[in-house]
């Protein structure tokens, strides 16, 4: 039978354990330079997101609390609780708004500025449609209504509904001298109310006719293609990638990178607002992306990463 161990012997190799695993998470960060650097930023970038939440707290506490129908992300993140109606705790909430500013999701990024890009140029609409139209993808009524679709007061949706007698003409009786003001909001509210139908049902029919023509279709539309790549050029979805060590030899373009290499993004939003990238780099220009691909500037053919050695 083994002798008692004393207690003081029993709590050393605990102890020591304990005092391992903090060096093991505290040191690297300082080991190197970059690390050092790294560790300064991120507070930085936790100090900026601390001072954001607190001037929202301010705001929200001087207006007596976050009202119900500010649905802003700033609203949401202060109103939100968990399923016991418990708030988050501060450090979440920092984290949350950090994220938000600038670790946006890439898709929902992209196509939110491709959509702002073709919406401020009439004629890039123009040429969209002739292109869906070319393959089969836009319907004949769709086609035929793209000059009037593009205005913000619906008044085409309304039109081609009228025809069809879904919206009925008020009559001279309802605009009487005591209900005109009213009976102009119904007719106003009405019209708004039909031309959201109209929008959602040619939304489903371009759905359906996307997914019935299969993702080859899309090598058939050169200039949405160009579109999205000239939003991403001028409106990237993301901030420099954070850096990485190459771990096996891994061949980026005509590059090969050994083992060992830390490898950081390049600032996407400067590098492709150069003058070297195109010309007129701040001009939107889908053209140049469908005519010379390859040829916009030297980012686009090479990948945008340097090496910071070993």
């Amino acid at each position: 039978m083994l002798p008692p161990v004393p207690s003081a012997y029993c709590h050393a190799p605990s102890s020591d354990v304990l005092l391992l695993l903090l060096l093991l998470l505290l040191l690297p960060s300082f080991i190197s330079q970059e690390g050092r650097r790294m560790w300064s930023a991120r507070r930085r970038l936790a100090g900026w997101g601390e001072s954001i939440y607190d001037l929202l707290q301010q705001r929200y506490a001087a207006a007596g609390g976050v009202p119900e129908d500010d649905h802003s992300l700033a609203g949401c993140l202060m109103r939100i609780t968990d399923k016991h109606g418990n708030k988050p705790k501060r450090g979440a909430l920092v984290a949350e708004i950090c994220d938000a500013l600038t670790a946006s999701e890439t898709v929902p990024s992209s196509i939110m500025w491709t959509l702002y890009c073709i919406a401020v140029r009439p004629q890039l609409q123009q040429q969209l449609q002739h292109e869906l139209a070319a393959t089969g993808i836009t319907s004949s009524t769709i086609a035929a209504n793209s000059s009037s679709s593009t205005t913000c007061n619906g008044s085409g949706d309304t039109a081609s509904l009228q025809d069809q007698g879904d919206l009925a003409p008020a009559g001279p009786e309802t605009f009487s001298a005591s209900g005109k003001s009213s009976a102009a909001a119904g007719v106003k509210q009405q019209a708004a109310a039909v031309s959201a139908e109209v929008l959602q049902q040619r939304r489903q029919r371009l759905l359906d006719a996307f997914a019935a023509a299969g993702p080859e279709v899309l090598k058939q539309l050169p200039l949405l293609q160009a579109c999205l790549y000239e939003a991403m050029r001028l409106y990237p979805a993301g901030a420099p990638g954070a850096p990485r060590m190459v771990e096996q030899p891994t061949r980026v373009g005509p590059y090969l990178v050994p083992p060992g290499v830390i490898e950081c993004s390049l600032a996407l939003k400067p590098a492709a607002a150069a003058a070297a990238a195109a010309a007129a780099p701040a001009a939107v220009a889908a053209c140049r992306m469908v005519e010379q691909p390859t040829r916009v500037g030297p980012y686009l053919v090479h990948p945008s990463v340097m090496f910071l050695g070993t």
